[in-house]
């Protein structure tokens, strides 16, 4: 035997590396079996010809549209529960405030038909409205003037009613928007991420695809002219870095920690048997009193299951002088399926050399022409001078994340309920614990409520 700890945690996950700092920081003996990959998982970065580059828009949001209140036992978090983690926005803030540091960037903007509009889709901006033709806006009117605020399937019941888990965002979107404004602007936006799988995405999961649900009385009024004041919708990033450096950061301390043994490896078997957890990591085995497991479900049952996932595709390139005028950039209904651009050296605030860096993310089976994209870049006014670009790589669409439909919550469900009664004992954190927990702030909150849990044992 080689070794008995307070706790075993296996995997590479957000989840993983909080709950690893955080137990050690309170006194605990832990074994963190990481496996191969970098700190962080996907918020690592993707290393692409010697550059680290974020996989896609990631950026932090502290704005929830769900007021704060009282505060709240961390304790209680529940992965289950639908972006739980906004009731813990000010632990997530202080926890980040000793990790980072991050600055307000630009609003995203979002690109139709060759003009840009502050994001309707995602940053709730509604200045794209306010440029319909009268003829359509009045359409839209007439479709949205049916539906009360205390219909079941009216937006403003999405937390209450019944009736929303087991109707479709499709559904509940056309209901609420209208099916002029829907086939306009939202369903090629969600087409382009989720396929026609967004016919079989429950309401309740809609901004797990990044899917607006407007109340109808909201889209009225803006069609009318009548102001409103809405939330602004700010985001963050890292000032100076990408969030994959704090994590690297922090497996580099902690491979240091006296409290802390950190492996590369991830172990062949697993077992609890005389009160102890078991794990055999090549030729060791190690015991601990608790095991937190944050890494992918088919390796602790012989009946693997495969997810419907999105397909996404990334492209990073390099432009000489390119303008910094944006920070993210949804193209809606662009040629050749792009939906999502980022210019990382402007979110990093920093000039890189003589090249800007960009990472656009798109969807479809067929790669974007250079051209065509640099030729829409300038069209947009968000290049100035596209006189002399290089790729740094094109990678095709690959499978993204699980995708929130019907079938893949019964499958995941189904396979979890099974791994739970084969191993009733086994705190699950990350993916592990729940189809949608993708974001960094459902991590974050993860390894901070498992933490707690545990030490709530020891102490």
């Amino acid at each position: 035997m080689s070794g008995y700890y307070d706790i075993i945690i296996i995997g590479s996950q957000p989840a993983a590396c909080v709950a690893a700092e955080s137990c050690v920081q309170k006194g605990m003996r832990v074994y963190w079996s990481k496996g191969p990959k970098k700190a962080g998982g996907i918020f690592s970065g993707i290393p692409l010809d010697g550059k680290i580059w974020d996989a896609g828009m990631n950026l932090l949001e502290f704005t929830a549209m769900t007021p704060e209140g009282a505060p709240q036992d961390i304790k209680s978090y529940d992965p289950a529960k639908r972006y739980d983690a906004v009731r813990f926005l000010p632990e997530i803030r202080s926890y980040l405030s000793t990790k980072m540091q991050w600055r307000e960037v630009t609003t995203p903007e979002m690109a139709i038909e060759d003009k840009l509009y502050p994001d309707f889709l995602i940053a709730n901006q509604t200045d794209y409205l306010q440029t319909l033709d009268i003829v359509t806006r009045e359409k839209i009117i007439r479709e949205l003037g049916h539906i009360s605020a205390f219909h079941p399937l009216h937006a403003a019941q999405k937390n209450t009613s019944a009736v929303f888990e087991g109707t479709s965002y499709a559904e509940i979107a056309l209901l609420n928007h209208g099916h002029t404004l829907q086939k306009l602007l939202i369903a090629p936006w969600i087409e382009s991420i989720a396929g026609d799988a967004y016919y079989r995405i429950p309401a309740k999961y809609h901004r797990q695809i990044w899917a607006p649900l407007w109340y109808p009385e909201t889209l009225v009024s803006l069609l009318n002219g009548t102001p409103l004041t809405l939330p602004t919708t700010r985001f963050q990033y890292p000032l100076g870095e990408r969030f994959g450096a704090w994590l690297g950061r922090l497996e580099d301390r902690m491979m240091a920690h006296t409290k802390l043994t950190l492996t590369d490896q991830l172990p062949q078997s697993l077992r609890y048997q005389n009160q102890a957890w078991e794990i055999r990591i090549g030729d060791s085995y190690i015991q601990g009193a608790h095991v937190y497991y944050c890494d992918d479900l088919n390796a602790l049952t012989t009946e693997s299951f495969e997810l419907e996932r999105g397909k996404i595709g990334f492209i990073a390139f390099e432009i000489r002088d390119a303008a910094h005028d944006f920070s993210a950039l949804n193209l809606v209904n662009a040629p050749f399926g792009i939906f999502r651009l980022t210019n990382q050296s402007n979110l990093m605030d920093e000039n890189e050399g003589e090249y800007q860096q960009y990472m656009a993310e798109f969807s479809g089976t067929s790669l974007p022409n250079a051209a065509d994209l640099i030729s829409l870049l300038l069209r947009l006014g968000i290049l100035r001078n596209a006189g002399d670009f290089r790729w740094v790589q094109l990678l095709p669409p690959i499978a993204a994340f699980p995708l929130p439909t019907y079938e893949n919550l019964e499958r995941y469900s189904s396979h979890q309920s099974k791994i739970q009664m084969r191993y009733p004992k086994l705190y699950l954190g990350g993916t592990a614990s729940s189809i949608t927990s993708i974001s960094l702030n459902e991590q974050i909150v993860q390894g901070l409520s498992f933490s707690e849990i545990i030490s709530h044992e020891y102490f």
